[in-house]
């Protein structure tokens, strides 16, 4: 992209005002173009170019919009966990009581699951950051995850949840908003949920980015510490797993 916008031109003639008029005329998405303009700045560095023009402070990088995030409340999911498909039940109710990401848990394996510890281990293959990590389970969660397989089918390899993919996710979530009249959610806003859920209740957001897999705590904080979860909705997020074990039984 850049090579292709400034590669040919001599380095010592470009201004602020190039920088600025390549800004204005990008189709990019306001992350991406922040993440050239890095580069950019960069490879002048490199280039002894002073002053560096992609850094003069007449240069406005796009603003990020932040994410809205409206997850839905308990007895919304609740209602989406009625009207799902049976066989759908217990991965959403896996994303919303562990806010693991839908890839994730489509991917996970009888391998990955550790049973005695109540918690379950993200691959570095399937991991979004490229790292490792255990994610804690609770314990009647996985008790319910056991009993869907015999222990002696449970091959270290074999999907502990069979046909499971993000857009089959997405597929059982919208069909179960529909029928349950709550409006449009999807599987992600359940990852969202949990995630504000911790955060309402006052959980070290470093151990809140540990277990979804955040690359950096800050990233926790910019997307989920705006989220409104009032003390009502935060009580009520603990009866959820009580109810929930009906749903999935």
């Amino acid at each position: 992209m850049l090579n292709e916008i400034f590669g040919s031109r001599d380095v010592s003639t470009l201004t602020s005002d190039d920088v600025t008029a390549w800004l204005t005329a990008s189709s990019l998405k306001p992350s991406s173009l922040r993440q050239y303009t890095g580069t950019l700045r960069q490879v002048l560095d490199y280039a002894g170019l002073e002053p560096n023009p992609a850094r003069d402070r007449r240069v406005r990088l796009p603003r990020i919009e932040q994410e809205e995030i409206n997850p839905p409340t308990a007895r919304q999911f609740l209602a989406i966990l009625e009207k799902a498909t049976p066989r759908w039940r217990l991965p959403l109710l896996f994303q919303e009581q562990t806010g693991m990401r839908s890839t994730e848990i489509a991917t996970l394996t009888w391998g990955d699951v550790d049973l005695a510890e109540s918690q379950v281990r993200v691959s570095k293959a399937r991991s979004k950051t490229g790292k490792a990590r255990w994610v804690q389970v609770p314990a009647w969660l996985t008790e319910k995850v056991s009993e869907t397989l015999p222990l002696e089918d449970r091959l270290p390899d074999r999907r502990v949840f069979p046909g499971c993919s993000k857009d089959v996710l997405k597929a059982a979530t919208a069909r179960a908003c529909k029928l349950a009249g709550v409006g449009d959610f999807s599987p992600h806003e359940l990852r969202h949920r949990w995630i504000s859920l911790q955060v309402g209740k006052g959980v070290p957001i470093t151990a809140v980015s540990a277990q979804v897999g955040h690359s950096r705590t800050s990233m926790t904080l910019d997307t989920y510490s705006h989220v409104l979860m009032d003390a009502s909705e935060v009580a009520e997020g603990e009866a959820v797993a009580l109810l929930s074990r009906t749903e999935v039984s």
